[in-house]
Parts: structure tokens; C-alpha cells; sequence
């Protein structure tokens, strides 16, 4: 032991102190180790606004960064200032994804399309008693509140004790001096790769705790998992529509290879298991038919609606599995919209109605055939083919349907037949007649195209066949 110099090792419950090593590297991260750092870190706001609570630093260049839980708090939203204190400064907003309260660990991810700046974390268990490590925070004045011109401050020290779990670094003190602020930074070491993430400390005083990398990769490995909106509505219910998923890795880079396990859970049917097929970066997805026919019912062609709200919801469980890492699993739903509450109408031109079309939803809205319409077979259920000249369905009961200012309408069509060159001289598809005068919805263009307008408005948008 040289003279003057003691490594003190303390014996805590259930934990157990490193010696230091026979010869040390004392130079610790270069200065080009450490502008990256700073790049990498940012002030904690709750608002754009306030003043900084703690550090944060960037560990994924899609914008996944690594923080303390008691420094982004529970609210699920905050804000990250990258350069703070700088003419560079640039706020973000971002959201927790997970927590680890036990080690004081949070997860969060920007809102806001990368890339980023970022650290790597380094090999757990290279980190030795009277190793050279910097930190890397934002300094805030609690007694004034003041983190305004304050840029990320460097700390340069050595690791003083290691304490252990289970045989596994659990916790590690440094001689660094420790700045309020400082919490949910950066501990570097001599590579410039995070050996563990500030949690608490002595300002003032020469001592600063770090989570050990170790633990911190174990919070990170599982996958963030994503459903994609999935556009389905008790039209398509029965149809082949595409799920989507994302599986983003906070940790970089990403796994190689990776297992995916869908199972869903349709009213009236049997859980289904499917894989998924790789079709991005980070990105699986399956085409599948969410509510199979049971036999129950067959899926309508017309649906008349003042606004559809979400109906039914198809569980479903997926896990996602790297090879050779720790696994996720998300449990959530489907929504499948309904167009049946605040239904005004529904025809299912089934039966022998005669010269009408009956309304199944209850509101009597039923319609008279004009012309000669004859009833066919669609390709989801009976249909009615209308000649385009004279053919049509009027409006013989219920309440006016042009006296709602907006409703939605759901119907499959297939024609024939093009247009005239002027839109008002085209075969109207949809036409509703009031005092006001008529108002069409719907139109063939010369092109054959299908339009839509509403009174005197200009062409809104076009489908082509």
C-alpha cells in the first residue's frame, strides 16, 4: 500500500467491496470522448419553459434515453433539452416508456425523428476499483431554481468502491464531485462507454452512486413494442387486413434475429396463433381476417351513419423474442369501429321487399326502388344493380337524411358507366333532395373516376376505379 493512500473496503448487507487493482490507466475518457458526451446528455424539463430537474443521456439514435426515475417523475410526458445553455439548445418532448424504481432507472423517447448523438454502454464487469471515470451532467441551483446558461459540466474522478449482489456489481461510489443536477447522467470510463448511470451522491463532498452497466443493460433489453393503427371497421371485419407491429430495441445495435408469436382472440372463435413477417427494420406484420365467419351473420353493403364509434375489440397477445436475449410481451386490442351506433340507416336489399328496401336498424328509413333496380348478388351479400339512367332508391319514411350537417356513409360500388365532361351532368351515385335543392355526393367523372361534392363545392376528392 503506498504511503498516504488507503482503500477503505466497507462491508454492507448483502454487498461486498473490490480491491483495487496492482496498476490503473489514470487517463480516463479524452476530451473528444467527452464533446460527444455532451451532445449526447440533456436538461430534464417537466415544461418547455421551466427550469431543469436532472440529466438524461441518449443511448439509441432513434432517440431512447436513460434518466432517473425520481428525476422524470410519473407524469408519463416531459421534455429534453439537448445543448442546454448553448445557442444550440433544442427542446424535445418525450414520454416514459418503463421504470425501474428499485435500481431508480427510467426509459424515456423523444417524440421527435432522430438521429441523435449517443453514448454506447460498456462491457459489464470492466469496471475496477481505482478506475478512471468522468461524469457528464447538467448543474441546477435548487435554492434559486436556476438552470439557464448552465451547459452539461464535466467531472473527471475514480471509482472508490464496488458492492455486489449475487455476485453481480450492484452499486458503485466514486471520489467524482457530484452537482445537483448531476442525477440520471452519465459515469464514462476510459473508452468513453457508460459504466453506470448517477442516481445520488454528496455535493460538495467527493462522493457520487452510479447503477452499474450490468443492471442497466438488463433494464433495457426487452423491446419496446408497438401496434400500428389498424384500419378496420365492421366492413372489413371479415376481410384480410394487414397488423402491424413494431419491436424497438433500446439497446444498440439491435438484435440479429428475432421470433415473433401473434395470438388472437375473435368473439365466437378459437384463439389463433400467427408469425409474423419481417417486413422493415424493427417493423413485423401478418395479414389475417380479424372476426372469421362463425356462421352468425354475413357482412353488409350498406351502413348510413351520423358518426361511427368504436364497436368491437379483438384481444390480442404478442411476444417478441430475440435470439439469445430477454423477450417482451404486449396485451392490448384491436378496435374494430362500429357504424351502428347513431345509425340513421341500413339496407341490406335482402328478402322480397318489393318495390322497397327495407331499413334493419329500427329508425324506418326505408326506401322505395324507382325504375327497374334489380336485385343481384354482391361480392359480401345481396346488392342491387341500378341501370344508371333512371334507376334509384328514394327516401320513403324516417327522418329527412339531409337535415344532418355531417354523416357518413358505407357502401361497395362498381359501375360501368362513365360521366359527362361537367360534373353537375354526370350519373349521380348518392343525391339527397330538399327544399334547398339537390345535392349531390357523388358522381361519375368522363374518365370514369369517381367524385364527391356536397351542393355548390368544388371537387373534394377523387377515386379512380
Amino acid at each position: 500500500m503506498n504511503a498516504g493512500r488507503i482503500v477503505l473496503c466497507m462491508a454492507l448487507a448483502a454487498s461486498v467491496s473490490c480491491v483495487a487493482p496492482a496498476s490503473e490507466d489514470r487517463s480516463g475518457p479524452n476530451d473528444e470522448m467527452l464533446d460527444l458526451a455532451r451532445d449526447a446528455t440533456a436538461l430534464v424539463k417537466s415544461r418547455p419553459r421551466r427550469d431543469g430537474k436532472g440529466s438524461a443521456f441518449c443511448i439509441h439514435p432513434d432517440g431512447y434515453f436513460l434518466s432517473n426515475v425520481h428525476v422524470v417523475g410519473t407524469a408519463g410526458d416531459m421534455y429534453l433539452a439537448l445543448k442546454a445553455g448553448t445557442q444550440s439548445e433544442r427542446i424535445v418532448r418525450a414520454k416514459i416508456i418503463r421504470t425501474m424504481r428499485d435500481a431508480d432507472l427510467a426509459l424515456v423517447r423523444t417524440s421527435a425523428p432522430g438521429p441523435y448523438p449517443f453514448l454506447r454502454l460498456a462491457v459489464a464487469g470492466r469496471l475496477a476499483v481505482s478506475s478512471p471515470v468522468a461524469t457528464v451532467g447538467y448543474g441546477v441551483d435548487y435554492r434559486s431554481n436556476e438552470s439557464r446558461n448552465l451547459p452539461a459540466q464535466v467531472n473527471r474522478g475514480t471509482v472508490t468502491v464496488i458492492r455486489e449482489e449475487d455476485g453481480q456489481a450492484h452499486e458503485i461510489e466514486t471520489d467524482l464531485s457530484l452537482n445537483r443536477g448531476n442525477s440520471g447522467g452519465a459515469i464514462l470510463d476510459d473508452k468513453g462507454n457508460v459504466a453506470a448511470v448517477v442516481f445520488a451522491g454528496k455535493p460538495g463532498q467527493g462522493m457520487t452512486l452510479g447503477v452499474p452497466v450490468n443492471r442497466v443493460l438488463e433494464f433495457i433489453e426487452p423491446p419496446e413494442l408497438i401496434l400500428e393503427p389498424v384500419m378496420a371497421d365492421e366492413r372489413k371485419a371479415q376481410m384480410p387486413v394487414e397488423i402491424r407491429f413494431q419491436a424497438l430495441f433500446p439497446g444498440f445495435p439491435g438484435p440479429e434475429k428475432v421470433s415473433t408469436e401473434l395470438t388472437l382472440y375473435s368473439p365466437g372463435s378459437s384463439p389463433r396463433t400467427l408469425s409474423l413477417e419481417k417486413k422493415a427494420t424493427n417493423t413485423y406484420a401478418v395479414s389475417t381476417i380479424l372476426m372469421p365467419d362463425s356462421g352468425a351473420g354475413t357482412v353488409l353493403p350498406l351502413v348510413v351513419s351520423d358518426g361511427g364509434e368504436p364497436g368491437v375489440a379483438i384481444p390480442f397477445t404478442l411476444i417478441v423474442n430475440p435470439d439469445g436475449g430477454k423477450g417482451a410481451r404486449l396485451d392490448g386490442s384491436i378496435p374494430i369501429s362500429s357504424l351502428t351506433r347513431g345509425q340513421l340507416a341500413h339496407f341490406t336489399f335482402s328478402g322480397e321487399d318489393g318495390n322497397q328496401a327495407m331499413d334493419v336498424s329500427g329508425n324506418n328509413n326505408r326506401v322505395i326502388l324507382e325504375g327497374a333496380p334489380r336485385r343481384i348478388t354482391g361480392p359480401v351479400g345481396p346488392a342491387m344493380e341500378l341501370d344508371g339512367r333512371d334507376d334509384c332508391l328514394v327516401q320513403a319514411g324516417g327522418p329527412e337524411i339531409h337535415q344532418f350537417s355531417a354523416i357518413s356513409l358505407a357502401l361497395w360500388i362498381r359501375t360501368s358507366q362513365k360521366g359527362g365532361a361537367a360534373e353537375r351532368v354526370s350519373p349521380a351515385i348518392a343525391r339527397a333532395e330538399g327544399s334547398s335543392g339537390a345535392e349531390t355526393w357523388g358522381w361519375l367523372d368522363r374518365e370514369g373516376r369517381i367524385g364527391f361534392q356536397r351542393g355548390e363545392c368544388s371537387l373534394r376528392r377523387v377515386w379512380s376505379r
